[in-house]
């Protein structure tokens, strides 16, 4: 066998030891989630939702940092378990949702409103707009709107970043503009969700926002960036695992 031959095994063997890990870090999140997931309603997991473990970490980082003032972009069944949460441990938080979709937005409203749970969201509709950055085309959310709303929001605590869509090569960057859109409005004390860095543009995402704001992030389960500004306590829901280990 020669070396590439060899090369491609040995690759095939550590990509399967990382999904295997990934879906032992989702099935034991799911575990933590059950006491969230029991509702009437079911819960839309899509392919486009985040990981049970993302979710788990979210909710975890709201209720033991005590996170108030929340901002995602990308609605869905982060949503509503953030949603959930604040009303089951009746935690103080405001939750701004950016959302492209207006047809989802109003698929995950209708949540919201019929268990009640809508008065500690405010989804945003705001459909994607041209962007350039550094020559490559990408897009953003035309976010007129979204700096009202900047203005009277309290500093954000904590903010996940899972949209806009920036799926292929001609959007990969796409979510870099979350952090020029809200460095200004974070709070002294924060943390920053980015998920799918696994993909090549939100880890280009992670090196410019590291060289032009200091932002500093840490991969977790290898699919999830984090970066802590400030005093906080540890939240990742498995901290056994690291699929690192094997790489």
């Amino acid at each position: 066998m020669n070396f590439l031959k060899k090369l491609k095994m040995f690759n095939r063997v550590l990509n399967n030891h990382s999904t295997q890990l990934r879906h032992v870090e989702d099935v034991y999140s799911l575990e933590l989630l059950n006491k969230m997931t029991g509702s009437e309603n079911y819960i839309p997991f899509t392919s486009m939702s985040l990981r049970p473990y993302a979710l788990a970490f979210l909710l975890n980082e709201m209720l033991i940092n005590q996170r108030k003032s929340v901002i995602e972009f990308g609605a869905g069944i982060s949503t509503i378990m953030m949603a959930r949460l604040a009303k089951k441990n009746k935690l103080p938080a405001k939750i701004i949702s950016v959302e492209e979709n207006q047809d989802w937005v109003n698929v995950v409203k209708n949540i919201l409103v019929d268990e009640g749970i809508d008065g500690y969201v405010e989804i945003i509709y705001a459909p994607v707009v041209r962007r350039n950055f550094k020559g490559i085309e990408n897009h953003w959310y035309e976010d007129k709107k979204l700096k009202e709303i900047l203005k009277n929001s309290a500093p954000f605590d904590l903010v996940m970043i899972d949209g806009p869509t920036a799926f292929n090569e001609k959007l990969a960057l796409s979510r870099y503009y979350a952090m020029p859109f809200l460095f200004e409005s974070l709070a002294n004390e924060h943390v920053i969700f980015l998920d799918d860095v696994n993909r090549n543009g939100e880890k280009m995402a992670m090196t410019h926002w590291g060289k032009d704001y200091g932002k500093k992030f840490s991969v977790y389960a290898g699919t999830l960036g984090v970066c802590y500004v400030g005093n906080h306590y540890e939240s990742n829901p498995i901290k056994f695992i690291d699929v690192d280990y094997f790489n």
